[in-house]
């Protein structure tokens, strides 16, 4: 099997291999194994280690999409020539990853930008975005602000979570909400929803988060219409220390007045002309029409907006804002993240990553004479106006808010991918693969049912073609239709009549997918958290095999003493999880030729807690153990990205379930042994062909490059049985 780990889900991949199934066969199918992860790779295998699989943590650096549907992980970055539907899109895949390790390193949506190449970018108009993207998620918050009131910390914060998605003070929004004159307010709120669900744009992510700039709070009634069930907050502070914060280094080139020369009726109807306002009063007056429009629309919608004080941070944003009103979970791990983030100061790029000191009282002093009359006059009332409206809602009783209505995280749909049902009468079944011979005690399959005439499935083309259109050290999955769908027949678990199919295909060793398998779905979406993981192992030492490049062969250590020549091909070293964690996510975006690590380790003695997770696997008689008494628990792997086990055959049955992430897979039906070159027995390699698939040399192995193969990508919640 060539298992390629490559899902955008902060992804672990784990292969469920049933060693119930495992009784030996005559007839064997060779597989290459090359996984590719895009972070780590998670495999369970209840039978001995053979394949691997591995778990991703982070997303894959997208390819320039060369066909008309857009790829995942390309978002908006920017929007030019304000025409409707026509208007224009520039998209990239930007580096969330590496923002969510240090928030404070990047803080501003411009910081990711700048990083993403002109390569990478394309373009697209708003229509081709409506017609090209499903719904994807509805945002999960809005985080609107005064100005220098802590808005960066919180978006800081928020990032820090690796399953959140965080735009702070992205352009596209912006552009749609204040710059298009000509458009209609559906014209404008049309736009605002295709640009907020393309920037959804990444399957990895489970929420989806927007801290706008300080302007957009003239706006917030336009994104409660486009977004009415979005709960929003708006970030205030006293009068004094923003205007301080605002003026301190100049009083000409403050971010308060750059609308001096162009203010708008709400400014000048508070001060008159410009001409003979200075600094201080115009930006004053400025900042309370911002606070003045998030106070009416507070009152209009008290439900879903809140006023937050500046001198609540942080710990309102883990007590309270993240887990009642934006309302999703938060561990304690997670809280400490975000307070980890919260620590550095990442406001002004000089001193980005210095730990953050308060500077109240630096303010206060400053915020003298013009400056402090200017704060009273103009924004005092709408400070104590936000006073009360907080202290209102701090007196009400605070429930955890049930997430709005949204669309489900996008998935591939999984009853338009299986084929149409080619079984055909009971006995009939698919030739090159398959031949068992003798049925599991217990069967309700006779002997007769043995099946010697096969249907020409799956389907099958030359394995040299497959390595040139997805060369095995690229993660990437191409943009070539159907490619990562593959032709093997795939059965809703859930359905009893789709069941009773796969068990005939089990039955007669056909490979095929399941998807909808409740255990499975369930341990899926435990084992998508990190601290749940981290807990578990806790800080036991754990073997981890050590690679110079992404290329993991097993080898037979017995054998390998036996032959002084022999060099092993990987090293070995102990580490808590936690710690290879650290180690895997420092290595996950490096090529080929650097260093990779590779976990594995068995379900017994501190780690039985992963049978007591996978019931489905347990030794008990099941649709995926049929020979109980040979079980030897469960057989794990975690890798980093890209990373490759070598093409080998496995002399048992396996169930391989993908819990986060995903794997590539490339099938060969045991007719094809003697053209994979296998290393004999009694070597240390036995069993793995000792062609580089990464570089096949075809004048030293020929007949390797028209061995007939299939191909697929087992996704997350999938279980493929080989």
């Amino acid at each position: 099997h060539l298992m390629q780990s490559r899902e955008e889900v902060d992804g672990m991949n784990s292969v469920l291999r049933s060693l119930g199934i495992a009784q030996r066969s005559k007839k064997l199918a060779l597989t290459l194994s090359a996984a590719m992860a895009l972070g780590i790779v998670l495999m369970l295998s209840l039978m001995a280690p053979s394949s691997s699989a591995l778990p991703l943590f982070s997303a894959p650096k997208p390819k320039r999409p060369t066909g008309d549907v857009l790829p995942d992980g390309f978002v908006p970055i920017s929007v030019s020539g304000m025409a409707g539907l026509n208007t224009v899109v520039q998209l990239c895949p930007l580096d969330f990853e590496r923002h969510a390790r240090a928030p404070w390193e990047t803080p501003m949506f411009k910081d990711l930008v700048a990083r993403c190449p002109s390569s990478q970018r394309v373009a697209k108009t708003l229509a081709q975005l409506k017609e090209e993207l499903p719904t994807l998620q509805s945002p999960d918050g809005f985080v609107f602000h005064q100005s220098r009131v802590g808005s960066t910390l919180i978006s800081n914060m928020l990032a820090a979570d690796p399953d959140n998605l965080v735009y702070a003070e992205s352009q596209p929004p912006a552009t749609a909400a204040l710059h298009c004159t000509s458009c209609s307010r559906q014209e404008q709120i049309e736009m605002l929803r295709i640009i907020v669900n393309a920037m959804a744009n990444s399957k990895r992510h489970k929420r989806l988060f927007f801290k706008f700039q300080s302007v957009q709070s003239t706006v917030i009634d336009l994104y409660r219409e486009a977004f009415p069930n979005v709960p929003w907050i708006y970030l205030y502070r006293e009068p004094n220390e923003i205007l301080a914060s605002q003026l301190k280094r100049s009083l000409s080139s403050a971010p308060c007045l750059r609308s001096r020369r162009r203010p708008s009726s709400e400014v000048t109807a508070k001060i008159g002309s410009t001409a003979y306002a200075g600094p201080e009063q115009f930006c004053a007056a400025y900042l309370s029409t911002l606070a003045e429009h998030a106070v009416r629309n507070i009152k209009a919608d008290p439900g879903l907006g809140a006023a937050i004080n500046y001198n609540r941070l942080p710990t309102v944003v883990t007590d309270w804002i993240v887990p009642v009103h934006f309302g999703f979970p938060i561990t304690e791990d997670t809280k400490a993240r975000m307070l980890k983030a919260a620590s550095y100061y990442s406001k002004e790029r000089s001193e980005a990553g210095k730990k953050f000191e308060g500077d109240v009282d630096a303010k206060q002093r400053l915020a003298e004479g013009k400056m402090a009359a200017a704060a009273s006059k103009y924004m005092t009332p709408s400070y104590q106006e936000l006073e009360a409206l907080a202290k209102a809602r701090e007196g009400q009783q605070q429930v955890p808010r049930m997430p709005g209505p949204r669309a489900a995280p996008r998935e591939v749909d999984q009853s338009a991918r299986r084929p149409r049902s080619i079984l055909g009468n009971v006995g009939q079944f698919f030739g090159n693969f398959g031949g068992r011979d003798v049925a599991p005690p217990g069967s309700k399959y006779s002997e007769e049912e043995k099946i010697t005439e096969y249907l020409p499935y799956p389907k099958l083309q030359p394995l040299g073609d497959f390595l040139e259109q997805w060369p095995p050290d690229e993660p990437d999955i191409p943009d070539i239709p159907n490619i990562a769908e593959g032709t093997l027949q795939r059965f809703d678990y859930s359905d009893p009549v789709q069941r009773a199919e796969a068990d005939q295909l089990r039955l007669h060793e056909v490979p095929f997918m399941l998807y909808n398998v409740p255990n499975i779905n369930q341990v899926r979406d435990k084992w998508a958290q990190d601290e749940y993981l981290i807990r578990k192992f806790g800080a036991q030492n754990l073997k981890v095999t050590t690679s110079t490049t992404n290329h993991f062969m097993y080898f037979n250590r017995g054998s390998a003493q036996k032959q002084r020549s022999y060099r092993p091909p990987t090293g070995m070293k102990s580490l808590a999880f936690k710690d290879w964690l650290a180690l895997t996510r420092s290595a996950e975006n490096r090529g080929p030729e650097t260093p990779h690590y590779y976990l594995q380790l068995n379900s017994v003695g501190p780690n039985a807690w992963i049978a007591d997770d996978i019931t489905d696997f347990q030794p008990k008689r099941s649709f995926f153990i049929v020979e109980p008494h040979l079980n030897r628990g469960i057989n794990c792997r975690f890798g980093s990205r890209g990373i490759i086990a070598e093409a080998h055959y496995d002399g048992g049955r396996n169930f391989v379930a993908m819990l986060r992430g995903a794997k590539r897979y490339i099938l060969l039906p045991p007719s094809e042994c003697p053209n994979t070159y296998l290393y004999p027995r009694g070597h240390p390699e036995a069993r793995h062909s000792k062609a580089d698939w990464s570089q096949l040399n075809a004048q030293e192995y020929p007949r390797l490059k028209t061995a007939q193969a299939a191909q697929v990508v087992v996704r997350a919640g999938e279980v493929l049985y080989i």
